[in-house]
């Protein structure tokens, strides 16, 4: 009788409640409570006899003591034929992650179901309740973020369910709705009653202000589309809106009560007489009340924006309240009933605002959002959601109704500057409650005098008591604007937070004092010839990020002892920000002594010899330091730095700790340990049972045999890992602390590490061995430099020779083939592995001849390209690795070949092993960057998001690395691009394939010629080939350059593209193409005063994304009909990109035509009117035609551009469908449908529209448009 059965997942966290029996009684009457509903109210209602029926009770490992139970209680009620089965399907990848949230959501739901029942553990109730439901809305909040702002972790599907289970969470279930009768759930399923009893909390406590709309057609909004489209359902008495909304005024401050202020408010009343209306002005004003429902209140001329805006709001006696921020007109365009319908629709709503038409009739949606993390606030305009037409945001810049209860609650800062107090405002809202939302309603339309309707950004001091106040260094303004503030003039005390408890990051202007005072000690270094380096947690830092670490307050560096005298006698500097002393504490005794500032310290030390002392060490480390990047300084290191952070710090140094003193660990030697302290361990017992769970599953619980080990899964294998490093973590955590400990947890997750462990050996054995592992002692051990002595090799059986597994591949230069230099690292490489194989290439005309068995030489044609010759070198080798020699310089023992085999033995979904790099003036650079691909834009980043084994996982290497010839052999570079960015090609090949993993270890270092270290940017001609083949508009190379390739550099036909299924979004330079039409357009409009309006897409991708819409290859726009001659006339026009003219296409008998660019054209029609002619419009949008901005172009829109796009486009008009006649709808007047998919691309390709979100703008920013 499967059609009446019900289920209920049931799931509980195993730290609240401990899997032993004594301590779960009462979760055993929550389980016989459940079972006895679902048995005797749900399953079998109409018989006795339950052995009719079969019993499968799906169950995870770590819950079997719970399903033990409820197998009981089956029992107890006939139920015989009950089969407990411990197992579950993954689906995807990204189910592992979500598994977590999901068990939080289900318990959270479950606690509402049994609240119904009999209110066993109800949120209040149960008091403990409430963190579950913090942490279950949290989590799924920051999933939906992430899903939201990276669309390849993005699912449908699981977003919706996700988004439905934050609105049940979130709402306020009245103590009435909770007490639901046994008559009530006697009607129904177990599930309904609880979604009935949700919903009827939903409408009975929430209040109606307006009732709903209802979409009709778009063909009842022409042809003005400024109303007709809907219309509004009677949903019974509403009450007038002066019970509703009260409007709150500020007067200037140099013109108090004007005739233009007098004006707003007659321009109120005429549109809603009964509207109570509260106007403040100074004590000194004239201000009156003319009118009952109009009530002045006076404030002293220095009183501060937030506290009059406070001293007004309690004078609010309605629930909603209009706050006029910068209000210069008023009419029906502001549609205050709408804004109220949406108060009523949206229960989450505190605040709706619209958009702003300014003075000059320049329109902005007016909605930014923010990002407050790390003492930096940074402002984007634009959305990520939207619902109901409105779009979600964090900030608004005009106009806005908000709930009077929370204003009074919330209130304005009132020490605040006044041109900042609405920042603040908005800012308090975000950190308070994430869950109450803030909309912007772009067919709302508020006229506002703020010019530009953006935020004021200019000047830096405007922002000083916003810094203070929310301890902020850097402000980043929607403009790319960065206003810089010192640690005084943000309040900030570094000093004070070192001695805090290391959960805070160190505030950008402590680190920038720090790196202030490396700068000043290596130029004083230089000018005096004092050799030092910087160590532990600085070298750390640098080898990491590249940086200082955020949380290590201070700085660490030694030098030679015999410059002791020298430090005494030059105890300060200065420099242009301010003095930079020495303080000499204990200076006499150890040389110990402070390099300070005013916020913060390097401690040096005095000692007998540096790393660069090494015996296996040449001169050259002495004759040319390395040099390492913190910030913007280069400050001398180690020899090697990666090497010596590596035998510093051991296992995962590239991972991050704590610092060891915030630890309670009282030496720097205590072992660099990743384990979670006490307070998080909860956290990661959860994520790791659950990791755990879902691997022990999918071993053994599908049925299938499933391969779990590395060389079956990469993706698997990583994970694996990772759960058995944490799962090790939290047995040593439980074993010393026993608080922390349960037996039966620490069994399964014993047995657990067992099979993860056992998996992985397995794999490692089936795979070849070209090298031991190694295991970390401990730094102590380490020879005083750093270099070798912490690590050692563990004893693995025989293994190949080194000859036997690796061919050096070597280009010659073209200028001097063989030549001195090259025959030098030739018998450097030789010298240190006398039988390794060489393939050595060179032109055919050089005279490069063999001098030892073991190097082949490999000749080409002079003008072979980079490619070509690899190739031809590659076939040639023997062995399953290869050393590629890119820009190979010198040669010795650092780069530490074993140490790359070994990672292809420990890693073996690694594919290529590289290192870091060191040029001849001694800088260094990890060498590993992130490349991002997407809409005909290339992005280098450099950095890694994720290591293992201490090394980083690399999407670009920049210097020499150790490649598995099987895959060069398959996989072979480009033999057409151009030699200089053959590798950047190659490295994109392989993210794009998938095939295998690319790493680069730190420890390892090569010597490279590549100046700088870096990828090539002078010249954008560089890029050209990369750029044709990949279909690129924009590379963005990693120091912020940006390459612009116009459509034909990048091989694009924007015709042909825009004839395709609509499956691609636009090329950059098409648009570029469309926007410059426009550009000219407008031009020649304003010059022969013509008056015109963009239409349909264009408009909408205007309201939608301040631009086109990018899978639009037109555009579209209409003119009054009595100019048709002039365009006659006017046929062909130029401008400095190249010629923009006007196809007469239909031109004599309808004026249609359109205004073409060798890319892109936009069409045009004559019309006899258009949507400012709408007869409940002023002169003003004839005097002062509303302009809207399409990426750098501005243009003439309707007069409220939201209100004409959502009369157009209907129902949820801001999220993303593809062109109507890509669906196969003929007319646009066929509906918009926003909840069809995105059509597919048959071949993937970094534009396919497909990996894009159906909502929000900021997904298709496009980088220095």
């Amino acid at each position: 009788n499967l059609e009446r059965w019900q289920s209920l997942a049931v799931f509980t966290r195993p730290f609240n409640y401990p899997l032993s029996q004594n301590s779960s009684s009462g979760c055993r009457k929550v389980i016989n409570r459940l079972a006895h509903f679902l048995i005797t109210k749900s399953l079998f209602p109409h018989t006795t006899n339950s052995n009719n029926y079969n019993c499968f009770i799906y169950c995870s490992p770590s819950l079997k003591f719970y399903c033990d139970i409820l197998l009981g209680v089956f029992k107890k009620y006939k139920v015989t034929k009950c089969e407990l089965a411990i197992k579950m399907k993954l689906n995807q990848n990204i189910v592992i992650g979500f598994f977590v949230t999901c068990s939080l959501i289900t318990f959270c739901l479950y606690a509402y179901t049994s609240s119904t029942i009999n209110a066993i553990i109800s949120p209040t109730s149960c008091p403990h309740m409430s963190t579950h439901y913090d942490n279950a809305v949290l989590s799924i909040k920051n999933i939906l973020s992430i899903m939201e702002k990276n669309p390849d972790h993005y699912n449908k599907e699981i977003t919706l369910k996700l988004s439905e289970a934050v609105r049940i969470l979130t709402i306020e279930i009245t103590s009435e709705s909770n007490n639901i009768h046994a008559a009530d759930v006697n009607n129904g399923t177990l599930i309904k009653s609880v979604n009935s009893s949700l919903k009827d909390s939903a409408t009975t406590s929430h209040t109606l202000y307006a009732c709903p709309e209802k979409f009709l057609h778009a063909k009842y909004g022409d042809p003005y589309f400024m109303s007709g489209s809907w219309q509004t359902e009677d949903c019974g008495s509403i009450k007038p809106i002066s019970e509703i909304l009260t409007v709150i005024f500020l007067t200037s401050e140099d013109n108090p009560c004007s005739e233009k202020e007098n004006k707003l408010m007659i321009k109120f009343l005429n549109l809603y007489p009964q509207l109570p209306i509260l106007i403040g002005a100074s004590e000194k004003s004239v201000c009156t009340a003319h009118n009952d429902n109009i009530n002045v209140v006076k404030f002293s001329s220095r009183t501060k924006l937030g506290d009059k805006l406070n001293s007004l709001i309690f004078e609010v006696k309605t629930p909603l309240t209009l706050i006029t921020r910068n209000l210069d007109d008023f009419n029906w365009l502001a549609r205050l009933e709408r804004q109220l319908s949406v108060f009523s629709i949206e229960p989450s709503a505190i605040i709706v605002g619209g958009s702003i038409r300014n003075k000059t009739g320049h329109w902005q949606a007016g909605c930014y959002q923010t990002e407050i993390r790390q003492y930096i606030l940074k402002y984007t305009e634009g959305y990520y959601k939207s619902k109901h037409e409105c779009m979600y945001c964090d900030h608004l810049i005009g106009p806005f109704i908000a709930k009077s209860k929370y204003l009074k609650v919330h209130k304005f800062n009132e020490n605040m500057d006044d041109d900042v107090v609405y920042e603040d405002f908005f800012l308090n809202i975000k950190q308070s409650d994430e869950s109450r939302l803030i909309l912007a309603c772009p067919d709302v339309m508020y006229h506002s005098t703020d010019p530009w309707a953006e935020l004021r950004t200019s000047q830096r001091k405007t922002w000083f008591s916003l810094s203070a106040k929310w301890k902020l260094n850097r402000i980043i303004l929607p403009d790319g604007t960065i206003h810089k503030f010192s640690c005084a003039e943000s309040n900030l005390d570094c000093k004070g937070l070192a001695r805090q408890v290391g959960a805070m990051m160190m505030p950008l202007c402590c680190r920038d004092a720090l790196i202030n005072g490396y700068k000043v000690f290596h130029e004083f270094s230089v000018k005096h010839g004092v050799m030092y380096q910087i160590e532990g947690g600085s070298a750390l830092g640098a080898v990491k990020l590249n940086d200082i670490i955020p949380w290590d307050f201070d700085g660490d560096g030694s030098y030679y002892k015999d410059k002791m005298e020298l430090f005494a006698k030059e105890m300060n500097w200065t420099n242009s920000d301010g003095e930079i002393y020495v303080d000499h504490i204990k200076f006499k005794a150890t040389g110990f002594f402070y390099v300070s500032t005013p916020h913060a310290f390097i401690e040096f030390w005095a000692v007998p010899k540096l790393s660069l002392d090494a015996s296996n060490l040449t001169d050259l480390f002495h004759e040319t330091p390395t040099l390492i990047r913190i910030g913007d300084a280069w400050v001398y290191a180690p020899p090697s730095p990666g090497l010596y952070a590596r035998n510093y710090y051991g296992n995962e140094m590239l991972r991050h700790s704590n610092s060891y003193y915030h630890l309670g660990r009282g030496h720097w030697y205590s072992p660099y340990n990743m384990k979670l302290n006490k307070k998080i361990v909860i956290a990661f017992v959860l994520f790791c049972i659950v990791i755990a769970n879902c691997l022990y599953m999918y071993k053994f619980g599908t049925g299938n045999s499933v391969n779990l080990s590395p060389s079956y899964s990469p993706q698997m294998s990583s994970l694996c890992d990772t759960a058995v490093l944490n799962l090790n973590n939290i047995l040593s955590i439980m074993k010393k602390h026993p608080k922390c400990y349960n037996k039966e947890i620490a069994l399964k997750l014993s047995e657990t590490v067992r099979i993860l462990t056992v998996q992985g050996k397995d794999a490692a054995a089936a795979s070849s061995k070209v090298a031991c592992p190694e295991k970390f002692l401990d730094a102590e051990y380490a020879d005083p430099y750093f270099l070798s002595g912490s690590w050692v090799t563990e004893d693995c059986g025989p293994l190949k020779h080194i000859s036997k597994i690796l061919t050096v591949v070597y280009i010659t230069s073209k200028d001097n083939s063989c030549s001195k230099s090259e025959n030098k690292r030739m018998l450097k490489i030789l010298k240190l592995h006398p039988q390794l194989s060489i393939v050595l290439g060179a032109p055919k005309k050089s005279d490069c001849t063999a001098h030892k068995y073991n190097i082949t030489i490999v000749k080409y044609p002079s003008k072979s390209k980079l490619g070509g010759k690899l190739n031809r070198l590659i076939s040639a080798v023997k062995t399953p690795l290869t050393l590629i020699t890119r820009n190979l310089d010198d040669f010795n023992w650092l780069a530490r070949l074993e140490r790359q085999l070994r990672v292809f033995s420990i890693e073996p979904s690694a594919i290529i092993v590289g290192g870091s790099v060191r040029n001849k003036t001694g800088h260094w650079r990890a060498g590993c960057y992130q490349t991002e691909l997407r809409q005909y834009i290339l992005k280098y980043i450099e950095g890694y998001y994720e290591s293992k084994h201490e090394c980083m996982y690399c999407d670009h290497l920049i210097g020499p690395f150790i490649a598995k010839s099987k895959y060069l052999k398959i996989h072979k570079f480009n033999e057409n691009m151009d030699d200089d960015v053959v590798f950047e090609d190659f490295f994109l090949n392989i993210k794009q394939s998938k095939f295998g993993r690319i790493l680069a270890c730190p420890d390892v270092m090569y010597h490279s010629t590549d100046p700088g270290t870096e990828l090539r940017t002078s010249q954008q001609k560089t890029w050209f080939s990369l750029s044709a083949k990949w279909k690129l508009n924009r590379i963005v190379l990693p120091d912020g350059t940006i390459h612009k390739f116009s459509c034909a550099e990048s091989k694009l036909d924007c015709k042909v593209l825009a004839r395709q299924n609509g499956a691609m979004v636009m090329p950059i330079c098409c648009r570029d193409a469309l926007i410059n039409g426009y550009k000219v357009f407008h031009e020649f409009s304003v010059k022969h005063h013509v008056i015109y309006q963009i239409d349909g897409g264009s408009a909408l991708g205007a309201v939608k994304l301040n631009d086109i819409i990018p899978w639009d290859f037109d555009g579209d726009g209409s003119y009054y009909k009595d100019k048709m001659e002039l365009f006659a006339k006017e046929m062909n026009w130029t401008n400095s990109d190249g010629e923009i003219y006007v196809d007469h296409i239909k031109f004599k008998a309808e004026g249609f035509f359109y205004v073409s660019t060798p890319q892109a054209k936009i069409e045009f029609w004559a019309v006899p009117k258009l949507s400012l002619d709408a007869s409940n419009l002023t002169d003003l949008f004839h005097e002062t035609p509303t302009l809207i901005r399409i990426g750098d172009a501005w243009v003439y829109a309707p007069p409220s551009p939201g209100l004409y796009a959502r009369n157009y486009f209907g129902n949820e008009m801001l999220r993303h469908s593809n062109i109507h006649y890509h669906l196969g709808r003929g007319h646009w007047y066929s509906s918009y449908n926003v909840s069809d998919p995105f059509i597919s691309c048959k071949v993937k390709h970094h534009a396919c529209l497909d990996q894009f979100k159906k909502d929000g703008n900021i997904q298709f920013k496009i980088p220095n448009q």
